[in-house]
């Protein structure tokens, strides 16, 4: 493999997973300000 096509991949990796982080932290301060968690299944 590549330097390039492993510098992609990381960078592919870092930003998925600081996605996934950012998604996570709001999904917690919404659960938090309003404790219905009855809509977690739409969506």
């Amino acid at each position: 493999m590549s330097v390039t096509v492993i510098t992609l991949i990381s960078r592919v990796i870092t930003m998925s997973a600081a996605i996934a982080i950012s998604r996570i932290r709001q999904h917690r301060r919404n659960a938090q300000g309003k404790r219905n968690q009855r809509r977690q299944d739409g969506g």
